[in-house]
């Protein structure tokens, strides 16, 4: 059998069955061991295909989850990882681009409520965002044979948070020469190059951006925002507000530090006020866009949300927003930022109970407070030990459990390599589709115990 059949036929059982039947509210699958849920997710994505969220501990946890999900038969193109958001906040630089890129590519993802994975780190899908409608209204759409000005698409580009670059490297930047206008759409792999014939578009192509060179042709192409943090209408007058809060709060600093942030802010204020982006926008976005929501908010009635360890995600949550707090309070005193706190910029932790169905994987036996009325399932999936090198253990491990009426499952991707080592320890597995005790040329299963 291989991997993407196990996950399959997992779901199958009666028992797991049961569980994968996720109504509305709140269910938590227990005594699961971390190995089997890649698994089983891989598994009831692909029985009943909805939009998920799925927040993991760190990134690295999220790229890893990625590789196993798709190891299991899940489509690459239905996993998308969204990445953290607010690295502006920590100094001031530049935002960095490739994440941006990659987490407006994942909201936008979200906002369509495709059936798919979006994978997150706890903060990532907490951090206040736009709305999902700036996402899905704020587009521009090309296709062969529409007629649109070039200059008149380039001043979109800029509203839309675009920058100029010439040649364009990486998303977020556009170009425009002659009747040639390149376009690195953030949230994709690659730029496209609109050629015009006058006013008309007469093709669009994909292109390298490191050679330059066009590659495949495009039949439309829609460019969404490129910025989290819009740029706030005339109606909202943001001017007042920072100059009150500059002569408000520069008493409580040093006298450099009091010169640093009235400098800092009166830029600001010219740059909001000619209505242009700048690198430190993302500091007033809880003034911009006060009743934020974050990823969680994008999920539609039928979402769903998945919690990997739910007591160790709110841990991590906590220490995150600690960690934020600490950044935002240096940099007031030296002088940089306006006075803020970490929950201007996210949600708590209890907010990932407002999702329409949330799901909690756990080995332990408790889960947070703020996940009540829970239905349980103890799913029963034990780790194994690591018998690698370990031959005879293995075997003497296999026995015990066909004596204890187990049935053992050997999956892998190389049938007949499996089934030659297994030789050496003398285990010969035999072909079965029936799950009746001994042993089945399968897999080496991470739900050996169930």
């Amino acid at each position: 059998m291989r991997l993407h059949q196990l996950a399959r036929r997992l779901t199958q059982n009666p028992h797991i069955s049961e569980a994968t039947q996720l109504a509305p509210g709140a269910t938590t699958w227990s005594q699961l061991a971390a190995g089997a849920r890649p698994c089983l997710i891989a598994g009831i994505h692909h029985h009943t295909p909805r939009q998920t969220l799925l927040i993991v501990r760190n990134y690295d946890a999220a790229l890893t989850w990625q590789a196993k999900l798709i190891l299991y038969g899940t489509n690459p193109d239905d996993i998308h990882i969204l990445p953290s958001g607010l690295s502006a906040l920590f100094e001031d630089a530049a935002p960095e681009t490739v994440a941006l890129s990659d987490r407006l590519g994942s909201l936008r993802f979200l906002a369509s409520a495709t059936p798919g994975i979006v994978i997150a780190t706890p903060q990532a899908a907490l951090e206040r965002t736009l709305h999902p409608l700036d996402i899905t209204e704020n587009t521009l759409t090309f296709s062969p044979g529409n007629e649109i000005d070039s200059r008149e698409a380039a001043e979109k580009l800029l509203r839309l948070g675009y920058e100029t670059s010439d040649p364009v490297r990486v998303p977020g930047q556009f170009s425009r020469r002659g009747g040639i206008l390149d376009i690195f759409p953030v949230g994709y792999d690659l730029p496209i190059r609109i050629e015009f014939f006058g006013d008309e578009i007469e093709s669009l192509r994909h292109f390298d951006p490191m050679t330059q060179r066009s590659t495949d042709r495009a039949d439309e192409f829609s460019i969404g925002i490129s910025r989290e943090t819009v740029i706030p209408s005339p109606e909202l007058d943001l001017d007042e507000i920072l100059q009150r809060a500059v002569l408000h709060e520069s008493g409580s600093l040093s006298d450099e530090a009091a010169k640093r942030l009235e400098e800092l802010i009166t830029e600001d204020r010219i740059a909001l006020q000619n209505q242009t982006y700048f690198d430190r926008i993302d500091l007033y976005r809880s003034l911009i866009q006060p009743d934020g929501p974050c990823a969680i908010d994008y999920l539609s009635e039928d979402g769903l949300l998945i919690l990997d360890e739910p007591l160790d995600l709110e841990a991590t949550c906590n220490r995150q927003a600690e960690e934020l707090a600490d950044a935002l309070a240096h940099r007031h005193q030296r002088g940089e930022i306006l006075s803020a706190e970490a929950y201007d910029f996210l949600q708590s932790p209890e907010h990932f109970s407002s999702a329409p169905t949330l799901l909690s994987l756990t080995s332990m036996n408790a889960i947070p407070n703020w996940i009540s009325e829970t239905e349980e399932f103890e799913i029963g999936a034990a780790p194994i030990d690591n018998y690698k090198g370990q031959p005879t253990i293995l075997t003497r491990a296999i026995q015990n459990w066909i004596k204890q009426d187990l049935t053992v499952t050997f999956t892998t991707d190389q049938p007949n390599r499996t089934k030659s080592i297994l030789a050496g320890v003398e285990i010969y597995p035999t072909p079965s589709t029936k799950a009746t005790p001994g042993i089945r040329s399968q897999m080496s299963s991470p739900l050996a115990s169930m």
